[in-house]
């Protein structure tokens, strides 16, 4: 943890390539792999681990130190383990990642 003033302390947050964070979330994890997906509205609980290739549905809420296995697919308030993402993904996942930012730099240029 490092200090921010005498009476609070933030843990930086290692994010990994591929990685893409939906609208309106909250991220307090102190990892997040490549090739994740985390849809809009999650809450990313403290001290949380999403290890590679993993997706986080929209508006799921994983509780504080949550450790998420590769290649999971994780969804609900509490969020829970609900299936596996195929091996195929950890190409098709940082596909969908380059085409989403190639889209919103465009959308960036024309504003």
């Amino acid at each position: 943890a490092l200090p921010i003033s005498p009476d609070r302390t933030y843990n930086p947050v290692a994010i990994g390539s591929h990685t893409t964070i939906g609208a309106n979330c909250v991220v307090e994890a102190v990892s997040v792999g490549s090739n994740v997906e985390i849809g809009a509205r999650c809450v990313i609980g403290a001290r949380t681990v999403i290890r590679d290739n993993c997706v986080v549905e929209e508006g799921s809420i994983l509780p504080p130190d949550s450790v998420v296995p590769p290649f999971s697919r994780v969804a609900g308030i509490p969020g829970r383990r609900v299936g596996d993402v195929q091996e195929s993904y950890a190409v098709t996942g940082a596909e969908k990642a380059v085409e989403r930012y190639v889209r919103f730099a465009r959308e960036v240029k024309r504003q």
